[in-house]
């Protein structure tokens, strides 16, 4: 015949130790463009082997993979084996032999319940690589871990996939008080035999994800894990790979123990690095409220709706200093990430990039700010550019490019002074009247040099300046850190020096103008000028913004340390308290968005009090409501900020918010949920619950206003809830609840008299309270708001966007600001950069601004 194969054969035989046979090995056959052939062949007694009908594939050869155990057998010590490359030919045999090595196996049995149970997935982890095995207990629960090299192994039973078992709690073998594991050390040829292990059923969560029309997300992923620093343990077991067809995802295997849920987005084509929010309803900048499960107890059915925050970034222009460096010469790149639409601060790395290739990458400080130090720059022209890949809150982004003209290298060294922030000091001898400057005439702030600095003396002598390099630390709010130290001929209050600080304006952080530019002389600020002079000395004499550049002139007798600083003071208000929670939610959400929305009663207080954790739990605004009809500003600002299908959540009894009001927004497309009690201190019990049942518990009277003000932001910023005290007793339905509490704090006299246990934050009045309160929970915050101790309204609002910033509440009179509130902002001015003020001028007076941005220095 003359008919010619087409397929080819594979032989060999299969030896361990002393060149023994070994019988019952499985053989694999496999290569990259041939599916795998699992198991095609199991060797004989005599350790031999054939594989026939292979087809030849020359261009991509195969492999002979093999278990001597097959999963499980006798020679379970036996480390897997794959051959070399070869090629199969057709109507040809190929040999391939295979002489083992020894190894180790670990054996054992799984208990449920005391039963023998199989389907349990038992993975074996090498401490020192990757190493690993995996083996599923069988029926009667036994298994094996076999072809294991010799290492320290740590071994944990877990649920595998399409276990009958889902339920199955991690655990280590031989784990310790804190679930940390036992290891195990192997040696050749040994077969370690486990002592029996038991696991036990864990927990289940089912958790749906909705967008803010109650629509299931499947591109959000929730994430389980132990946020317990001690605990060494494993987590969590399985978790479905998608949610079912209601929308739930399925978290099985969870221990006893409080879970923290991440939130990660994946749109169709990538996913967030990091983190997009925290259950519950917890977005950027949130902190998760723990859940736990029930070992071997029911499902826990959970929901929550996610906002998925904008994925983008603004990053600034790179700077440089100095200004015209030299070859070898140390050169500074900074360039700042901002996230416009979250206001969060990104994280991550950002690569500094020419048309020469890479300088360096320099990780984001606790500013946005990326730092790049460089000395190995050699002379000629470079254009350079930031590139940042985002995180899990921010997206990608690019900046503009700069050019920077590196020149030769100076004998001798030197710096040449008078060029952009940080270059070496100015020094110049100005006649009676005369005048230097830190730049060049004619220069002009920029991007790469935004501070030019300039003195006039009125006596002649010798005038040096020194520049700050930009955004360097200092006494104050460290957000621009342009600064200078002068030196000057001697002058007087009544014949000063005047100094001009010319600032480049789009240097300014985000939310800052021209407006909130502060000049400081050694760390304290400086005021307006008020008379002739210097008066007061120092005083601003003017400032004023032309073609993007802010001129501010001071007067002073003498010189010293300056600093520029920006931080803004502004006010949010509206012509009545309705507006003015309609202006607060609108500065809260500028596109809309909301998780949801608040509304409480606008004109009486106790159960709006307990709002701003649930407002902060929801990523919702608090509105107000009064009489049996939603206001018009409310019912607009509800349409702008929340789709219909949205949920509002309405605090108290229908003698609060009558019934008419929820049709009103059930006709408008609303789910309304109403949290309520027999009075007001249980609506507080009720909103606790609803927000999860937490054991940390702000207690504060209920009988007045002001302490539970300051303690809404602070229970939401530690995931906590506002339990309310009638004066200095416990309600029933407060001390019913306080007895599952873990944590308690009495905020205030009243409520530190009706709960003496508790840990009592209190101060000798209620601005003083605030203030305590503020230390307490807020020790360094970058923002801060202010509303009038003397009402309710504009606090309610205010302090719930604050619970969602995870800032403090700080209380002021209708003319002037408190000490207390004064000196928790000078204590806090170190990275303060924003101050809101609640309420018109007829709640916070005129010069409130003012007094609060001197507070900043003082």
């Amino acid at each position: 015949s003359n008919v010619q194969p087409t397929t080819g054969t594979i032989s060999g035989t299969v030896t361990g130790v002393g060149s023994a046979p070994i019988p019952g090995a499985c053989i694999t056959l496999e290569s990259s463009a041939v599916a795998l052939w699992p198991d095609i062949a199991v060797t004989n007694a005599q350790g031999a082997y054939t594989i026939t009908g292979v087809t030849p594939n020359q261009s991509d050869p195969y492999e002979v993979a093999l278990d001597a155990s097959c999963g499980g057998g006798p020679n379970a010590n036996y480390l897997p084996y794959t051959s070399p490359d070869f090629n199969v030919v057709a109507g040809q045999t190929s040999t391939v032999n295979a002489a083992l090595t020894l190894g180790g196996s670990i054996t054992g049995r799984v208990f449920l319940g005391g039963v023998a149970t199989g389907g349990v997935c038992v993975v074996a982890n090498a401490v020192n690589d990757a190493r690993y095995a995996k083996a599923t207990s069988a029926g009667d629960g036994t298994y094996v871990l076999g072809g294991m090299t010799p290492d320290t192994y740590t071994v944990q039973f877990e649920v595998c996939n399409n276990s009958p078992q889902p339920d199955i709690q991690p655990v280590y073998y031989g784990a310790h008080a804190d679930g940390s594991p036992t290891s195990i050390n192997l040696a050749v040829g040994q077969q370690i035999a486990l002592g029996d292990q038991a696991v036990q059923l864990g927990g289940e969560v089912d958790l749906k994800l909705t967008d803010g029309l109650g629509q299931p997300l499947t591109d959000v992923f929730p994430i389980f894990f132990v946020p317990d620093a001690s605990w060494a343990g494993i987590s969590y077991g399985f978790q479905s790979n998608a949610p079912d067809a209601n929308g739930y995802w399925h978290t099985y295997g969870l221990l006893p123990k409080s879970y923290d849920i991440e939130y990660f987005y994946c749109d169709p084509t990538t996913c967030r690095q990091g983190p997009i929010g925290y259950y519950p309803g917890q977005g950027i900048g949130g902190t998760p409220t723990p859940v736990t499960p029930v070992a071997g107890g029911a499902a826990i059915s959970l929901t929550d709706a996610v906002s998925i925050p904008a994925n983008s970034t603004s990053l600034s222009l790179v700077t440089f200093s100095p200004s015209a460096p030299t070859a070898g010469q140390t050169v500074t790149f900074k360039a700042t990430i901002t996230d416009p639409q979250t206001g969060t601060v990104p994280t991550g790395e950002v690569d500094f990039l020419s048309d020469a290739g890479p300088l360096g990458t320099a990780n984001l400080d606790s500013h946005g700010v990326a730092t790049l130090t460089l000395n190995t720059l050699a002379a000629g022209v470079y254009n350079v550019y930031s590139s940042y890949i985002g995180d899990g809150d921010s997206g990608a982004s690019s900046s503009s490019t700069v050019t920077v003209t590196v020149g030769a290298a100076v004998a001798g060294g030197g710096g040449g002074g008078a060029s952009g922030g940080g270059s070496a000091p100015m020094t110049a001898i100005v006649p009676a009247g005369g005048s230097a400057s830190s730049d060049p005439a004619g220069t002009t702030p920029s991007a790469s040099n935004p501070l030019v600095v300039g003195v006039t003396s009125p006596t002649g002598g010798t005038v040096t300046i020194d520049k700050t390099p930009p955004n360097t630390s200092v006494a104050h709010y460290t957000v621009l850190g342009l600064g200078a130290t002068i030196t000057a001929p001697p002058a007087t209050s009544a014949e000063p020096l005047t100094l001009t600080f010319q600032v480049f304006d789009k240097q300014l952080p985000a939310g800052a103008g021209p407006a909130d530019l502060t000049v400081f002389r050694d760390g304290v600020a400086v005021g307006t000028c008020t008379g002739p002079g210097a008066t007061p000395d120092p005083c601003v004499a003017s400032a004023t913004t032309t073609g993007g550049v802010t001129t501010i002139v001071i007067r002073s007798s003498h010189a010293s340390k300056w600093d520029v600083e920006a931080a803004s003071v502004g006010r949010v208000s509206g012509t009545d308290r309705i507006a003015t929670a309609v202006a607060v939610s609108q500065n809260s959400f500028p596109a809309g968005n909301a998780g949801a929305v608040v509304l409480a009663r606008g004109d009486d207080y106790p159960d709006a009090l307990v709002g701003g954790p649930l407002a902060a739990a929801k990523n919702a605004p608090l509105l107000l409501t009064e009489g049996s009809t939603l206001p018009a500003a409310t019912a607009t600002e509800l349409k702008r900020v929340l789709p219909a299908g949205g949920t509002v959540y309405v605090l108290g009894g229908t003698s609060a918010v009558p019934a008419t009001v929820a049709s009103q927004l059930s006709s408008l497309g609303y789910s309304v949920v109403r949290y309520s009690g027999t009075d007001r201190y249980a609506t507080a019990v009720a909103v606790a619950k609803a927000l999860g049942t937490p054991t940390t518990v702000l207690l504060a009277t209920g009988t007045n206003f002001p302490d539970a003000l300051a303690a809404g932001p602070a229970a939401a910023h530690v995931h906590g809830a506002i339990l309310l005290t009638n004066g200095s007793t416990v309600p029933t339905e407060t001390a019913t609840y306080l007895a599952s509490a873990h944590t308690t704090y009495a905020i205030g006299g009243p409520a530190a008299a009706a709960v003496p246990s508790a840990t009592a934050i209190l101060g000798s009045d209620r601005y003083a309270t605030a203030a305590a309160v503020a230390t307490k929970f807020f020790p360094s915050s970058t923002v801060v708001g202010v509303a009038t101790g003397a009402g309710f309204p504009d606090a309610l609002a205010g302090g719930a966007q604050l619970a969602l910033m995870g800032a403090p509440l700080l209380l002021s009179s209708q003319a002037s600001v408190p000490t207390s509130t004064s000196n928790y902002l000078n204590a806090d001015h170190t990275v303060l950069t924003n101050v809101y003020v609640y309420g018109g001028t007829a709640v916070l007076g005129t010069s409130i601004v003012g007094q609060l941005t001197a507070a900043f220095g003082s």
